[in-house]
């Protein structure tokens, strides 16, 4: 659909059993670039609704993952919004599917990241308007092609990692079909390369690079500009800066290979004592690396030094992402 200016606006498609949340995606519709149908389930049977939708597809899908309030039948039989996800898919290929649900932990543990392309807590619906437009046209600039190459071109990486970036995507991946391919990337990509240290850091990792702590780390990151990542699927809500860029930052005026990273990244940044990092083990200044406080599973990532941590026993990533460490009890 377009505009009166002759600009496409982004078609999102909801599926929902509570009609007041209606309101809230209609948030997405206020700058006038997107369109949002919304399906409201309550009472129906959603295999009929989803028959029932024009054959044109939409850009994107939001779907509720708990479906209690439809049909008896449909509640019985198509109770979640996994269970949809199979039909929504022969309908259209093209569009990603995100879940979204008022309790996203239960969601990921009952395998929701297998049938979502994303998962969403009801508390963001209206922050998805900015999270909409890059998933959108990073599919559409991925095309119908299912090539590695042209989607890691797409990352804007610096030179010396793309080959890096290429070796790190699973096999498995680089066999799929078009739409599958886009499908299993922005998984690949959102999970995997932006979602765990390695290629792309987060603002914890930038502050615990540059040896800042992480009260301070808002009042320099701005000069990190150049090393922001802006490629396909950049996420404005969860920022991300390449870790090759931000190491030529901080050892810019590194005054010998002895010197530590931090040291020179400190002394160039300009910054006090009283805003060094410390360790979370032995509060000294300085920790190389982020690692888990305990081995629970929500527990949380920390500044530790290397000697002040171990690999974890029970988490692994491969040799391009930051080793899981765990600190020394």
């Amino acid at each position: 659909m377009t505009d009166n200016n002759g600009v496409n606006k982004i078609k999102v498609l909801v599926l929902d059993d509570d009609p007041t949340r209606e309101a809230a995606y209609r948030q997405m519709e206020e700058n006038g670039e997107i369109e949002v149908d919304f399906q409201c389930l309550k009472d129906k049977d959603t295999s009929t609704v989803i028959h029932g939708l024009s054959a044109e597809s939409p850009d994107i899908i939001f779907v509720d993952h708990r479906l209690d309030k439809t049909s008896t039948d449909s509640a019985n039989f198509m109770r979640t919004g996994k269970c949809v996800t199979p039909i929504l898919r022969e309908k259209w290929s093209r569009p990603p599917i995100l879940g979204v649900t008022a309790a996203k932990k239960a969601c990921l543990e009952h395998d929701g990241n297998s049938f979502y392309e994303e998962v969403f807590d009801f508390g963001d619906i209206s922050q998805l308007e900015d999270f909409v437009r890059p998933i959108v046209n990073g599919y559409l600039s991925l095309g119908g092609n299912s090539d590695a190459v042209q989607f890691v071109n797409l990352l804007n990486a610096p030179e010396s990692e793309v080959e890096s970036i290429l070796h790190s995507i699973p096999d498995e991946l680089r066999t799929l079909e078009s739409d599958t391919f886009k499908h299993a990337m922005y998984r690949w990509f959102r999970r995997t390369l932006h979602g765990h240290a390695g290629f792309l850091y987060g603002k914890e990792w930038v502050a615990v690079t540059m040896g800042i702590n992480m009260e301070d780390i808002d009042s320099f990151i701005d000069t990190f500009g150049c090393a922001k990542y802006a490629g396909i699927w950049a996420d404005p809500s969860e920022i991300r800066w390449w870790k090759k860029r931000l190491y030529e930052i901080a050892i810019r005026e590194r005054s010998s290979p002895r010197e530590l990273v931090q040291s020179a990244a400190c002394r160039f940044l300009g910054v006090k004592p009283a805003q060094y990092s410390k360790c979370h083990k032995c509060g000294k200044q300085w920790p190389e690396i982020l690692a888990f406080s305990d081995d629970s599973i929500l527990t949380k990532l920390v500044p530790a030094h290397l000697e002040c941590s171990m690999p974890h026993p029970k988490r692994y990533l491969s040799h391009s992402f930051e080793e899981p460490r765990i600190i020394i009890e």
